[in-house]
């Protein structure tokens, strides 16, 4: 659907599948999976990832960020086909680019997860280009939100 207007190759796509069927992030094995990879897929099927921003309630960003989550928990706890990979890495991809492009919300909490959560997905995709801008525009978001919230957050004293 969206390989017209996306920065993701299939390249990366390999790449990214090759690093998570490793399944070599310890970290994120705390994550535990809600849905399997057949959920996911079925779900993704009939709700694919919007090239505009969307107003229904699966792509705000609070329920975009858990998907990401839920996809990290199935990378780490579930075997899967080569294919799979595939499938499940152009997935997060998709929804990391759906964060990265569209970061506003009148709700602060959902910014500041949606931040966390791209600035967690730049680091488990850090073979990737766009990876680093990822994890600064996370960071930022984090930040911003938080500065609006309590100017005074970054006024600590040592």
């Amino acid at each position: 659907m969206l390989e017209k207007y996306t920065t993701i190759e299939l390249d990366h796509v390999k790449q990214l599948a090759d690093v998570l069927s490793q399944q070599n992030f310890p970290e994120l094995s705390q994550f535990e999976p809600v849905a399997d990879f057949e959920e996911l897929l079925e779900f993704v099927n009939i709700h694919p990832t919007p090239i505009k921003l969307s107003q229904d309630s699966v792509w705000r960003l609070e329920s975009v960020a858990a998907r990401i989550i839920e996809i990290l928990a199935i990378s780490t706890h579930e075997s899967l086909t080569d294919e799979e990979w595939i499938s499940l890495s152009t997935i997060l991809l998709e929804h990391a680019e759906y964060l990265y492009t569209y970061p506003d919300s009148k709700i602060d909490r959902e910014k500041l997860v949606a931040g966390g959560v791209l600035a967690l997905v730049g680091c488990v995709c850090n073979i990737l280009p766009q990876s680093e801008l990822w994890r600064l525009a996370g960071y930022g978001r984090i930040a911003s939100t938080l500065i609006t919230v309590n100017p005074e957050v970054f006024n600590c004293r040592y």
